[in-house]
């Protein structure tokens, strides 16, 4: 089926997740529970490095409409991120990409 994500709805994703049908987002979407904002903000005040596991998201086709996808990025060398994949159709309209450095956190 269709997810849709109204202005103001968000979405946690806690594992690798794949679509059966179209993604309509107006909201947020995280990779999971360490990227929202009060997570980020309890982590900028602990500065712990925690192994972070990564995930996928699979849809055939994503339709923004402002929406933001909040996604976490290791900068210090290893090269590892969430992931967001269109798996044979397209992405249309506008959606905000957001990447949270969850490596070193000097860089």
């Amino acid at each position: 089926g269709r997810t849709q994500l109204s202005k103001g709805a968000s979405m946690v994703l806690n594992g690798d997740v794949v679509s059966t049908g179209d993604i309509v987002n107006a909201g947020e979407i995280y990779f999971d529970n360490q990227t929202t904002p009060d997570a980020v903000l309890s982590r900028a005040v602990a500065k712990g490095n925690a192994p972070v596991t990564f995930h996928k998201l699979t849809t055939s086709n994503l339709t923004g409409q402002g929406g933001t996808i909040n996604m976490r990025v290791r900068l210090d060398g290893s090269n590892t991120s969430d992931q967001l994949v269109i798996n044979g159709g397209q992405a249309t309209g506008k959606t905000w990409l957001a990447f949270t450095n969850v490596g070193n956190s000097n860089l």
